[in-house]
C-alpha cells in the first residue's frame, strides 16, 4: 500500500510539473494569463554565403548582417565584409548614419550635423523652414506704394500705376502732355514757401505756376499765399512783418520745388 501511494505521488508530481513548464519555446500571455502563445518571430539571418564569395582556397563564414573569408589552411581572415548599414566583428553594429546624406535642405541650403543624429539647415537668402522648403513671400510687407507687387527670389519687383516710378513705385512722374511747360501732376495753390506749409483753404485762384519741366508748383502766387498767410496772422502764428516777408518772397519766385528737392 505504501509503495502504491508513493507512486501515486510521483505520477501526480510529474503532471504537475509538466502542466506547468509545457513548450519551453511557449510564453504565458501576460494579458490573458491562460495557455501559451508563440514567441516573437525573429529577424531572418541571410546566409551571404549561400552565393560562394569567397571562392576556392577559402572558407565562407556566414556573419550576422555579411561574411567574411578564411584561408582553408591558415584560417587566416581573407575577407571581411558587412552588408551596407552594419560594422563590427560580427557586422552586428548599426552604423551611424549622416543626417546630411543626401542633403535635406532645399534650394541650395547649407546641412550641419549635430552630433545626435538630427541637422540643421542654413538657407539660402529668399527660403526659410527646418528644410529651407518656403520661397519667403518679400510682397507681404506691401513695398509698392502705388503699384502691383510680384514676389521674386529674394527679391521683388513693382508694376507701377500710370503717372508713379520707383523701386516703390513712390516717385510721380513729371508729365508735360499739353506742352505747356508746366507738371501735369503739379499742385494747385499747394503753399510750401521756404519750407513751411501754408494751409491754401480758401484759395479762389486755380491756376499752375508757369514752371518749367522738371519742377514742380510751389504754390507761390502771391494771392494764394497771401490769403494763407492771412489765416495765419489771424491764428497768431505769425506776425504781419513775417507774412510780408512770406508774400516778398513768394512774389519773386513762382517755382519754389524742384522735383526731389526744395529750394527757397
Amino acid at each position: 500500500m505504501r509503495i502504491l501511494y508513493f507512486l501515486s505521488a510521483l505520477v501526480l508530481a510529474v503532471v504537475l510539473i509538466v502542466g506547468c513548464t509545457g513548450d519551453p519555446k511557449g510564453v504565458v500571455d501576460p494579458v490573458q494569463k491562460t495557455g501559451l502563445v508563440p514567441p516573437p518571430p525573429e529577424e531572418p539571418d541571410l546566409d551571404e554565403c549561400e552565393s560562394n564569395p569567397c571562392g576556392s582556397g577559402s572558407e565562407c563564414v556566414d556573419l550576422l548582417h555579411g561574411y567574411q573569408c578564411e584561408d582553408s589552411d591558415t584560417g587566416d581572415i581573407i575577407v571581411h565584409q558587412c552588408n551596407p548599414g552594419w560594422t563590427g566583428t560580427y557586422c552586428h553594429i548599426p552604423e551611424a548614419t549622416d543626417p546630411c546624406n543626401p542633403n535635406p535642405c532645399q534650394y541650395g541650403g547649407q546641412c550641419a550635423d549635430n552630433g545626435d543624429g538630427s541637422y540643421t539647415c542654413t538657407c539660402a537668402p529668399g527660403f526659410t523652414g527646418d528644410n529651407c522648403e518656403y520661397d519667403i513671400d518679400e510682397c507681404s510687407a506691401n513695398p509698392c506704394v502705388h503699384g502691383d507687387c510680384e514676389d521674386r527670389v529674394n527679391a521683388y519687383f513693382c508694376y507701377c500705376e500710370p503717372g508713379w516710378t520707383g523701386t516703390n513705385c513712390d516717385v510721380q512722374e513729371v508729365t508735360d502732355a499739353d506742352g505747356d511747360g508746366v507738371d501735369d501732376n503739379a499742385d494747385q495753390c499747394a503753399g510750401t514757401v521756404s519750407g513751411d506749409v501754408v494751409d491754401a483753404t480758401g484759395c479762389s485762384i486755380a491756376q499752375y505756376c508757369p514752371c518749367d519741366n522738371g519742377w514742380k508748383n510751389h504754390g507761390a502766387y502771391v494771392s494764394c499765399v497771401a490769403h494763407s498767410a492771412n489765416d495765419f496772422v489771424g491764428a497768431g502764428l505769425i506776425t504781419e512783418t513775417e507774412k510780408g516777408d512770406i508774400v516778398s518772397e513768394a512774389a519773386q519766385s513762382d517755382c519754389g520745388k524742384k522735383k526731389g528737392g526744395t529750394t527757397r
